[in-house]
């Protein structure tokens, strides 16, 4: 029995020694060369609820990539109808899944479908309506097409969080997305929530434009 409380007692003294030395670096710096050669330097590193810090949600904005993918849409589908000589009044976006194209020429409706449907294959043309202006297409985005936008948006929105938590030198951000394309955002020891959110939050977006280099501005 006194055996048996003496290992038990030897054992706890053990572990409380071996605990301390591993809270040492927590505690200071200032730790001799030779302590990295057979002792462990790394500090314990508290979460939000025991150093405090910022805890934010936020939430991307994936409508706006599908307008913009559209948006973009619209412009090549520009192109391609004057390449293929296809006359049309009016082309534009409407709402978040659709193009509406109204052609001059009830003829054109062939060699439209068939450019839409090589060049284009995310999206379908449904039945024509006709009106004073001409016989108008709906250009219909897939759902396939249109959730795979949004997953690709609210990825990248996730990689540029990450980038920008990268400034604040935080040692161990959570950073997890969340259902309904939100992420949830938490800085540890972050003392200055204002000017995360004003970084964090910061809209980005990236545009390709043409330039033209044979005539001066």
């Amino acid at each position: 029995m006194v055996k048996s409380l003496t290992w038990r007692s030897a054992l706890f003294v053990a572990l409380v020694v071996a605990s301390f030395i591993y809270l040492i670096p927590s505690m200071t710096d200032e730790l001799p060369t030779w302590w990295s050669g057979f002792l462990p330097r790394e500090k314990i590193h508290l979460g939000l609820d025991l150093q405090g810090g910022v805890h934010l949600i936020l939430e991307v904005e994936v409508a706006k990539a599908v307008e913009s993918n559209l948006e973009r849409v619209v412009e090549d589908i520009k192109q391609d109808l004057r390449k293929d000589r296809i006359r049309y009044v009016d082309l534009k976006r409407v709402g978040t899944d659709a193009i509406h194209l109204t052609l001059m020429r009830d003829e054109d409706a062939k060699p439209m479908q068939n450019m839409i449907g090589s060049r284009y294959p995310d999206f379908k043309v449904e039945t024509a309506s006709k009106s004073e202006k001409g016989i108008t297409f709906p250009i219909v985005l897939s759902a396939g097409a249109r959730q795979n936008i949004m997953r690709l948006a609210a990825d990248q929105a996730l990689e540029t969080i990450r980038n920008r938590v990268d400034q604040f030198g935080v040692s161990e951000p959570d950073i997890r997305p969340q259902a309904g394309h939100r992420v949830q955002v938490q800085l540890p020891g972050v003392k200055d929530p204002k000017r995360a959110i004003e970084l964090i939050g910061k809209t980005a977006l990236l545009e390709f434009k043409l330039v033209d280099e044979e005539n001066s501005v």
